[in-house]
């Protein structure tokens, strides 16, 4: 394995002639950290190393596709994230972002994002270009609104915002294409419309809210294949949702709903 990265690194004497910094963070020390996954993907895992900020040499290691820096001290990545041409999967949970560097845009394989158990409250706008982002993970953050960013992202399919202050969505996420919504554990006092209007939806998680009612128009959410309303204060459940085409689970457990439609039963 090792001589398969040194290939993939390309190293040569006289670049490491040229490193500097010495110690654990160096980028000779960086480099042995690395690994092949079974998906033959580069990964650098610096999760629990108690780090402050981001090793500089990390940047130099523009072949990392994954990086892992969960379950650290950092209160910000920096712009030299941009130098990680080829990283797909970026892990920075449980840390103390208050933002994330707009330059994350420029990383243009970026897939997946996984920033949960931080404090932030926004997104650059210019990640409305992440072309290639599928999974946007923000759960337990101190978002009050959704990002005008998120329905931008063109190859967005699962968003994760459980955990933060959310009370509505923009009607602009009508235009996403986002297949998995979790809406967990926020202080929506109701569903909004514009789900409905979401054509590729097809899970919709909003439990542990303070919903007191479905929309009838729940039942024109063709795709919908799993609803959960578990721990709300939903006393009845429209006939619509008897017309889902697609539904494969529904989770209403702990409501206060006494009788149920009529139908709901062949579902």
């Amino acid at each position: 394995m090792g001589s398969v990265l040194s290939y993939i690194w390309g190293w040569q004497q006289e670049e490491e002639e040229e490193e500097e910094e010495d110690g654990p963070w160096s980028l000779q020390h960086l480099r042995e950290k690395c690994h092949q996954t079974a998906d033959g993907l580069i990964e650098l895992d610096l999760q629990s190393c108690d780090l402050t900020s981001v090793p500089p040499a990390v940047f130099r290691l523009e072949q990392v596709h994954v990086l892992k820096l969960s379950r650290n001290k950092l209160t910000h990545l920096g712009a030299g994230i941009c130098s990680l041409r080829q990283l797909s999967v970026l892990h920075v949970e449980h840390n103390r972002l208050g933002s994330l560097p707009a330059e994350l845009a420029d990383c243009p394989h970026l897939a997946e994002l996984h920033a949960g158990w931080n404090s932030l409250s926004g997104l650059p706008a210019r990640f409305r270009r992440m072309a290639n982002l599928k999974v946007l993970s923000l759960y337990s953050n101190d978002f009050k609104t959704v990002p005008d960013s998120v329905p931008l992202m063109s190859c967005l399919e699962y968003a994760d915002f459980e955990h933060n202050s959310l009370k509505g969505l923009p009607m602009s996420m009508s235009r996403s294409g986002v297949k998995v919504l979790k809406l967990g554990m926020n202080q929506f006092q109701q569903v909004p419309v514009v789900v409905t209007t979401m054509a590729s939806l097809e899970q919709l998680d909003m439990s542990s809210n303070v919903v007191s009612s479905i929309p009838d128009l729940i039942g024109s959410m063709t795709q919908m294949k799993s609803l959960n309303f578990s721990r709300n204060c939903i006393q009845s459940l429209p006939q619509s949702i008897c017309e889902l085409p697609s539904i494969e689970e529904l989770n209403f457990l702990q409501n206060k709903i006494a009788k149920l439609p009529p139908g709901i039963s062949r579902l």
